[in-house]
């Protein structure tokens, strides 16, 4: 079964979770970089953006709950 190429929207958000977590310097930045520059199929993007996006969330409140604690 062929998949979609990525479109290029989807590329730069791609990117740009791939560049937060690199500035938070999270283990897998590396890892999901790789991944992102070798993906070319819609359907597996849009799995690595929904695992950053989750990475992404686990950081803020990882973040906020360190605000929080003073």
């Amino acid at each position: 079964m062929s998949c979609h190429p990525a479109s290029s929207k989807q590329r730069d958000y791609a990117d740009s979770l791939v560049e937060y977590l690199e500035k938070e310097q999270h283990r897998s930045a590396t890892r999901y970089k790789a991944k992102v520059d070798g993906c070319d199929c819609i359907a597996e993007m849009s799995g690595l953006i929904d695992k950053m996006k989750k990475l992404r969330e686990e950081i803020q409140e990882a973040d906020n709950a360190t605000k929080y604690r003073g």
